[in-house]
């Protein structure tokens, strides 16, 4: 069902690790190790999300034992897979006793790192919010035959907790950005830089994610987060006057001033929204902060508000720079034309040689042309809005 990408896998954990984690992927990586000190066969337990705008089943958590190597990055659409499509609509239980007889026929590139992988059995359950399926969650063991009645009953318990674990961060995370989406929501229709503006930028940042390797915490719960926090980044506008934000023509130097101050006003809203729904600083919730916080910070420390710059500047903050500077410039505007994306990608480069953009993140996107494309094509904007 999914394709071999490089990542940072999650860590099989020693016994006796804590039963609590930050992330998701950390908790299921804890719930794995339960599960393991009964049935050590079963080397593997990940979850994939499904986004129902897209169709997409999309690598989310997962937690591996050593000599299993991570599955990151993957998407595909579901009503591509029909054996998975079966179940997603029927809410059944899959049972794959020998996966090298029942894949060997057909050498897919999820076969191929099955088998590669050692992996010889495999439980599949579909995850529901209400009636509404959200999930798949997969038990991988390295013995065939592994999944017995008693110890699918054992992981129906377990796999039960696990689902609860995704739905509460599921719920979490939604009643943060349908929140903060409120506010985003009193901007679209004062601010002339939104109409597709946000949805163009929540995929170019997938398509940076997914081009970076190497980062540390780079997995597919950052990528997820980053895509789902994005379009959130100038919630601060709210506080702008329309006689700055609308404005038709260039920002004099004293209202540029003016403007820069959504910044700060959207990272006082969002911490008056985190203090009311008295929520933690988990991972989702610093990753929002930062993206408000930090889009506008240039790597040579010369961006606002907070004047920082080089690592200090959170990765999905540099992501997130990348992909507005770059609708910005390819986005028709009252006081300037739209640009061509070789124009573009040339300004983007200009401003990694000037310190300003993280250089990976820029190659990571002008390399993915295709999916640029793909994405303008989707989200285009029929009009230019005026105010």
């Amino acid at each position: 069902m999914m394709t071999r990408a490089s990542g940072t896998n999650t860590n099989y954990l020693p016994p006796g690790a804590p039963m609590i984690g930050e992330t998701l992927s950390e908790r299921l990586s804890n719930l794995h190790q339960v599960i393991a000190t009964r049935h050590p066969e079963i080397n593997r337990v990940a979850l994939a999300i499904h986004d129902p705008d897209t169709d997409l089943l999309k690598t989310y958590v997962q937690s591996s034992a050593p000599g299993v190597e991570g599955l990151f990055r993957y998407e595909a659409r579901l009503s591509d897979v029909p054996s998975l499509l079966r179940l997603a609509q029927t809410g059944e239980k899959r049972i794959i006793h020998d996966l090298k007889a029942e894949l060997g026929g057909r050498p897919s590139a999820h076969s191929r790192w099955a088998l590669d992988n050692a992996l010889l059995s495999s439980y599949t359950v579909p995850v529901f919010n209400g009636e509404r399926f959200v999930a798949f969650l997969f038990f991988d063991a390295n013995q065939v035959g592994a999944f017995t009645p008693e110890v699918v009953t054992y992981l129906d318990l377990l796999g039960y907790l696990a689902a609860q674990m995704y739905l509460t961060s599921l719920l979490a995370v939604r009643t943060l950005t349908r929140t903060v989406d409120v506010v985003r929501g009193l901007t679209r229709i004062r601010d002339i830089e939104t109409g597709h503006h946000l949805d163009r930028i929540a995929h170019y940042t997938r398509i940076i994610t997914r081009g970076l390797s190497g980062r540390p915490g780079l997995d597919d719960e950052f990528t997820e987060h980053v895509f789902l926090f994005a379009p959130l980044h100038d919630i601060g506008k709210i506080g702008i006057p329309d006689s700055i934000l609308q404005k038709p023509g260039r920002l004099t130097l004293e209202e540029r001033h003016i403007m820069q101050r959504h910044v700060e006003i959207g990272v006082e809203a969002f911490d008056r929204i985190i203090a009311d729904m008295s929520l933690s600083e988990d991972r989702a919730v610093t990753i929002m902060r930062n993206i408000i916080a930090y889009h506008h910070e240039t790597l040579d420390g010369q961006g606002y508000p907070y004047g920082i710059g080089g690592k200090d500047i959170p990765l999905e903050a540099r992501i997130v720079a990348v992909a507005d500077v770059f609708d910005a410039l390819t986005s028709e505007r009252p006081y300037k034309r739209k640009w061509t994306n070789e124009e573009a990608f040339a300004e983007l480069l200009a401003m990694v040689e000037r310190g300003k953009l993280d250089a990976e993140c820029v190659t990571s996107f002008i390399d993915n042309l295709p999916l640029i494309e793909e994405t303008q094509l989707r989200f285009t904007e029929h009009e230019v809005l005026s105010p």
